[in-house]
């Protein structure tokens, strides 16, 4: 008997992931009980609503990616190799893969800040903050997930969550080592007291040509650039997916 194929294998595995996002959907809505409603002072029951929701809209989310990658992947394998234009049935404005790239280098990626913090960037532009690995700039996460896993578990149990996702125009991009601009002593267990980088680099950075860093401090890629007109667009996301008080 021959082996599958490796595009059985991915075709399976598309599917058992569309299954397992709408089976989670469906137990998300079910457990719903329409005949409960909240007190207008019952904090608690208001707040697992909220999340709740968050939940439906992550789940209703993901499925969507999902059926565009596939869509998308539908209609790349339809057209001739030779073919040189490019046709794809997917709405230009659906990030179909998290950080992936658009025309040019143009990426969408994701920053987690505080309601307060967050509210006041949607307002304006994002702004270089005072310090950091790289020293003064504006940073971004590949996914929402880097930006969760990377916060303090503090930050992570609070409902003082923003998530920012944006779409960046990172254009010419230099590589940086781990410790980026900071003493090379700095790393994933020290970088609270090894003092990271506090200078403001953006000027120095685009005399050599550079719009943008990125480097990998040890937790996940980061992505840094110094100038908030470098960001096209930005919403905010629902986050988290789960009520953090019960993990």
């Amino acid at each position: 008997v021959k082996p599958p194929t490796s595009g059985v294998n991915e075709d399976m595995a598309v599917a058992l992931r569309r299954c397992s996002l709408i089976s989670s959907l469906i137990i998300v809505t079910a457990s719903k009980d329409p005949s409960v409603t909240c007190k207008s002072e019952d904090v608690e029951c208001h707040e697992a609503e909220e999340i709740e929701e968050i939940q439906v809209q992550l789940l209703q989310r993901s499925l969507q990616l999902n059926v565009a990658r596939e869509t998308e992947q539908s209609a790349a394998s339809a057209v001739p190799a030779s073919s040189s234009s490019k046709s794809s049935t997917v709405p230009p404005e659906w990030n179909l893969t998290l950080g992936s790239s658009a025309d040019g280098n143009v990426k969408t990626l994701y920053h987690m800040t505080t309601a307060a913090a967050g509210q006041s960037i949607l307002k304006s532009q994002f702004r270089p903050g005072h310090s950091g690995w790289c020293g003064g700039g504006i940073y971004f996460s590949p996914s929402p997930y880097d930006c969760w896993h990377k916060a303090s578990p503090k930050s992570q149990k609070s409902y003082d969550i923003y998530m920012i996702e944006a779409v960046v125009d990172l254009g010419r991009m230099k590589p940086m080592p781990n410790y980026c601009t900071s003493p090379a002593r700095c790393n994933m267990w020290n970088f609270y007291t090894c003092g990271l980088d506090q200078n403001s680099r953006g000027e120095e950075f685009m005399k050599e040509g550079y719009d943008s860093l990125t480097f990998n401090p040890g937790d996940g890629q980061e992505y840094v650039i110094f100038e908030g007109s470098r960001v096209h667009s930005m919403k905010r996301i629902p986050w988290p997916p789960y009520d953090p008080y019960t993990w």
